[in-house]
Formats: structure tokens, C-alpha cells, sequence
């Protein structure tokens, strides 16, 4: 006899198992010899026994046994939606809905759970969705697909590209809403839903707006100017003068050697008592006063 196969189930019924099984006489000769289940047979999931027997032609019986086990090892297979991209429909994201399924080969159709679940709200940026199934034998598989919601960009750059932080973001969508406040990277994002929106950004007292279609360009970009004193004297105290040259941007405010500011129409104090002097200042340049 064979030693006891462990065979894995291909249905809800077992698995069809074939077997070598042999008997002989070296006297008289076999007469009779048959194995319950015989080889071929479907074997249920579960441990059977295969008893066989034999007759010689003097009458003499023989017999012996052995086990086939069939066992479910086999997970199910997951199957979950392609990666997908989806609009956001406000602030907060989006809610998404999809379908994933499991079948198993024993079990059939089997529930699956998937975190985060359809119907969830889905935040800007790219989530991961795990599904994950289990047979009722304890077998378990899972799948995974990515949902990414598109953000929109808000950046400020200085007049050599570099990012400022700190640049307050507003837009406007039947009023005026906080976006933002610009990082290290001199950027700020979050999810709107698609659409022509007006950004506006302050920064250094002063406040810039621009109007701009975030389905086809979510990157909204507000670049400074950099003002540069040729006089040197923009913190200079002399003569009579006991504040440092400033600029007025909502009141007057110190100006700084080689301040980055945005576009714009700006009007300059010095501190060497010289009259007053409008300058206007264009994005990504440099712009020399007194």
C-alpha cells in the first residue's frame, strides 16, 4: 500500500484522487482484489479511509488500508478595481465608490472587506485600499489598488525660484475661504473640485490675486520681486532720521536691503529724508530704487 496522500481539493466536492494499490499471492495465485474507494473516485474534504482486499484462489483473504486526506489550503482570489483618479468635490475630497470581489475554489463567492470601505471620503492625495477575504477553512488573501485625488498647488516663489513659506492663501468660491498658509517649500495644497477659481496670497503686508482653471493647471504660481537699494542706506540712520527706510503695503513697514515683495505698485520712505517715490515692481526681477 501507498503511504496516506494529502491531496488538495479542486471544488466543493474534494478532489478526484488516483492511487496505486497492489496485492499478490506467491503460492496459489490472486483470484479477487478491489479497493473501497476505488482509485479515480471524488474524494470529499475530509479524511477517508480506502479499505482493500484480496483472494487468492486457496480462498485465503487478505486486507489493508491507508487514508486520503483532501484539505482546503487554497486562499481565494481577490480582485479589486484598476488605480483610479478621481476628481474632489469640495475641500475635504471625495466620496468614492467601488467594488471588489472573492471567489474561492471551494467556497465560491466569499464577502470581502476592504479598508478603507466604498463610499468612503477620500482626502487629497493617493490612498492605498487593502481588500482582504477568508474562506471557511481559514485561508486568507488580499489585493490592493490605489485611489489618488488630485490637489490643487499654491506656491510662492522668491525672484530666483526658491520657495517662501509663510505666504497666507485664500480662494474664492462664493466668498472668500482659507486655503492655506505656504511651508518650507514655499507650497500649500488641498483638494477643490475642478474649476476657475481666484487665488489670493499676502505677504509682507501686501496682497496679490490671479484667476486661474485648476482642471487644466492645478499649479497656481505667485513669484516675488526682489527690491534692492542702490544706495545701500535702507537701514542707515542719519541726519535726523530714527526709522530705517519703509515701504507701505496696508501701513508702513521697515524695508530690508534686497526684500522680496510682490508685484506690484509700492511707496518708498528713505531714511535719508529724501521725498517719497512710487516704484512698481515686476514678477522674477530685480528692482533697484534710490
Amino acid at each position: 500500500m501507498l503511504p496516506s496522500p494529502t491531496v488538495e481539493a479542486t471544488g466543493p466536492g474534494g478532489a478526484l484522487v488516483s492511487y496505486d494499490a497492489s496485492a499478490s499471492d506467491s503460492l496459489s495465485g490472486l483470484d479477487t482484489f478491489s479497493c473501497t474507494p476505488p482509485s479515480g473516485s471524488t474524494f470529499p474534504i475530509a479524511t477517508t479511509t480506502v479499505s482493500c482486499s484480496a483472494t487468492d484462489k486457496a480462498g485465503n483473504t487478505g486486507s489493508s488500508s491507508f487514508s486520503v486526506i483532501v484539505q482546503d489550503k487554497t486562499a481565494p482570489v481577490v480582485t479589486v478595481p484598476a488605480d483610479m483618479t478621481v476628481d474632489a468635490t469640495g475641500p475635504s475630497g471625495v466620496v468614492v465608490t467601488f467594488s471588489a470581489s472573492a471567489s474561492d475554489l471551494v467556497d465560491g463567492s466569499v464577502p470581502v472587506t476592504c479598508t478603507p470601505a466604498s463610499g468612503s471620503t477620500f482626502p487629497v492625495g493617493t490612498t492605498t485600499v487593502t481588500c482582504s477575504a477568508t474562506d471557511k477553512a481559514g485561508n486568507s488573501a488580499s489585493a490592493s489598488f490605489k485611489v489618488t485625488v488630485p490637489a490643487v498647488t499654491v506656491k510662492l516663489l522668491d525672484s530666483s525660484n526658491n520657495g517662501l513659506s509663510g505666504g497666507i492663501v485664500q480662494y474664492y468660491s462664493a466668498g472668500w475661504h482659507s486655503f492655506g498658509t505656504t511651508g518650507s517649500d514655499g507650497t500649500v495644497s488641498m483638494a477643490l473640485p475642478p474649476g476657475t477659481y481666484t487665488f489670493r496670497i499676502s505677504w509682507a503686508g501686501a496682497s496679490r490675486q490671479k484667476s486661474q482653471n485648476v482642471a487644466s493647471d492645478p499649479n497656481v504660481i505667485f513669484q516675488t520681486v526682489q527690491v534692492h537699494s542702490d544706495s545701500g542706506k535702507c537701514t542707515s540712520f542719519i541726519q535726523v532720521a530714527t526709522v530705517p527706510t519703509r515701504y507701505y503695503a496696508g501701513g508702513w513697514r521697515a524695508f530690508t536691503q534686497d526684500m522680496e515683495l510682490l508685484p506690484g505698485t509700492y511707496m518708498f520712505r528713505f531714511s535719508d529724508g529724501t521725498a517719497n517715490m512710487s516704484y512698481t515692481m515686476v514678477a522674477g526681477a530685480v528692482k533697484h530704487i534710490h
